[in-house]
Order: structure tokens, then C-alpha cells, then sequence
């Protein structure tokens, strides 16, 4: 339904047979234009967290992730070189319910679960961070705003480069809010 609210509604919407339009104007009728967009991926992990999956299933589980993750950096090479220049139309296929978006999504959730949850390692590790996840997520942003209105994104330098260290001051301003919001008496209880 997701995938639906997000890629199949805006790809009839953009087309004038009469088949699209009766489609668009009755999805737009029903106003559920929440079904879209990451809540389908919060379900999706729900699901994936409570089933047990086969070890066949995981294997081609995490094919298809990878087969995903190639074709998001593939495409986004193929247009940035046929511009010969940073081209932001790899947007268009790194929304959040686009097929390789899944793929890449749930395979790495699978890997997780089965490499750290399951089996024991890091175990510490992976509870501290689902408790902070959450957290993280919600204001990621923030610290990006914060970074590019003083002039550091990943087009500061070599990207190689520029990507692992604003991750990881990302997230490290990002994890040094959610710990001092939990220290605050009664905001604490809500986070996390």
C-alpha cells in the first residue's frame, strides 16, 4: 500500500489517459495520503523484526539488497556522467518506496537482525543504539541545517572523505541531544 501511495499515484498523476486520471482522483478522494512516504517502511520492519525467515529467504534477501544498493549507485553514476555534473535526478529513483530502496532496506535490516540480534554479537551494542535510533531519526536534520549553514555538506570535499565525517558528527551531535534530553524529568520518559 505504500508503494502504492507514493510510486504508483505519482507516476498515474503525471499521465492524462483516463484510466490515470479516474485513479489519482479517486486515491485523492480517499485522503490517505499518509499511507505513503516512510510508514510503510516502520510496518516493513515490524513485520521483518517478528517473522523468522529462512536461511534460503535471507540469501536471496540479501542478493536483492545488493542488487539495490548497485543500482542506486549505478544509475546515480550513469546520469552524473552522461552530465558530466552532479545531477540530482537520482532523487527521483532513492525515494522511499522505490523497489531498490527496499531491497537495499530490507536487506540490510535482515542482516542485522540475523548477524547481531540473533546470534549474540554486539549485542550490547545494538540495544544501546535502538535506543537512540528512534531519536536520531527524529532530529538528524537539525545538525545538517546546522552544517550546511556553515558551510560544510558533502560537496565540501572529496566525498570519499566528506560523507564518514558528517555521518559521524551527525550522529554524534544527534545521540549528545537525545542523551541530555533523556536527563530532563519528564521529557526523559519520552525518549526512547
Amino acid at each position: 500500500l505504500a508503494f502504492i501511495g507514493t510510486e504508483v499515484i505519482p507516476l498515474l498523476s503525471r499521465r492524462s489517459d483516463i484510466a490515470s486520471v479516474i485513479v489519482v482522483t479517486n486515491y485523492t478522494k480517499l485522503s490517505v495520503h499518509g499511507l505513503g512516504s516512510y510508514v510503510g517502511f516502520f510496518l516493513l520492519g515490524h513485520c521483518l523484526h517478528s517473522w523468522e525467515i529462512p536461511k534460503k529467504v535471507r540469501g536471496i534477501i540479501y542478493a536483492l539488497g545488493l542488487l539495490g544498493v548497485g543500482t542506486i549507485i549505478g544509475r546515480t553514476l550513469y546520469l552524473c556522467l552522461r552530465d558530466n555534473t552532479l545531477n540530482g535526478d537520482y532523487f527521483s529513483f532513492v525515494m522511499p518506496m522505490m523497489p531498490s530502496v527496499i531491497f537495499w532496506s530490507v536487506g540490510v535490516f535482515v542482516f542485522g537482525k540475523y548477524t547481531f540480534v540473533k546470534e549474540g554479537r554486539l549485542a550490547g551494542a545494538v540495544r544501546w543504539i535502538s535506543q537512540v535510533s528512534l531519536g536520531i531519526y527524529g532530529i538528524h536534520m537539525l545538525p545538517i541545517f546546522i552544517l550546511q549553514k556553515l558551510g560544510l555538506s558533502t560537496l565540501s570535499f572529496n566525498a570519499l572523505l566528506s560523507l564518514p565525517l558528517l555521518f559521524l558528527i551527525v550522529v554524534g551531535i544527534s545521540v549528545g541531544v537525545i542523551s541530555l534530553m533523556k536527563k530532563i524529568p519528564l521529557l526523559g520518559r519520552f525518549i526512547g
